[in-house]
């Protein structure tokens, strides 16, 4: 084999690469943006309708009327008041 024509297949070699990480640009660019937009779809902190956060919750007292055992349902504790600190010694 001749010098011109490895030096010829070093060249083409380093066309294709070329072109591949183009390609492989190209791909994850896309990629990027798609995942971007199917994030914004399905983003959880947009609210669907007017829908008050009293609904989504349920009280004990409902729930424990209907005599079901539901694991997945929510239930909230009691509001507390924030504990006094005190620094210092006296």
């Amino acid at each position: 084999m001749s010098d011109a024509a490895g030096k010829s297949r070093i060249t083409a070699a380093r066309a294709r690469a070329a072109s591949a990480k183009v390609a492989m640009v190209g791909a994850a660019a896309l990629a990027f943006v798609w995942a971007m937009v199917l994030a914004r779809a399905t983003h959880p902190g947009k609210a669907s309708g007017a829908s008050s956060p009293s609904t989504a919750v349920s009280s004990s007292s409902e729930s424990s009327s209907e005599g079901s055992d539901d694991v997945g349902s929510v239930q909230m504790a009691p509001a507390q008041s924030v504990p006094q600190v005190s620094t210092g010694s006296s």
